[in-house]
């Protein structure tokens, strides 16, 4: 999903997106893919992990609070055979929402879930 795809989304409105609240996240992974979403002027973009842990991230209890409270509409983390894919706060994502078929693989690339229905 791109930036300007997720902006798009979040601007239709419950009519259009299946009463999507607003106010929900996209979580991202890194630090880095998420500054994408931020330069394209996505506002709700919540890292969950990055490379030097810098950056302010939820902990796992408060990640699994956000998506057990439908707070995290989607996530794009690493697939399978990316070493990232072991964090807990992505084995998090992994329990508590659906894989979109077609977007991503099953190894290194990152992969969208949806949480709508987490």
């Amino acid at each position: 999903m791109t930036a300007a795809t997720w902006q798009r989304f979040q601007t239709l409105g419950p009519e259009h997106n299946n009463g999507i609240p607003p106010g929900t996240w996209l979580a991202v992974y890194s630090s880095a893919a998420a500054s994408n979403y931020v330069l394209a002027g996505v506002q709700r973009v919540l890292p969950i992990g990055g490379f030097t842990g810098s950056a302010p991230t939820p902990t796992m209890g408060q990640l699994t609070e956000m998506l057990s409270r439908h707070q995290i509409i989607m996530a794009i983390i690493p697939g399978p055979g990316d070493p990232r894919y072991n964090d807990p706060r992505v084995q998090a994502v992994v329990k508590h929402c659906g894989q979109l078929s077609g977007f991503g693989d099953t190894t290194a690339k990152a992969q969208l879930y949806t949480c709508l229905d987490a």
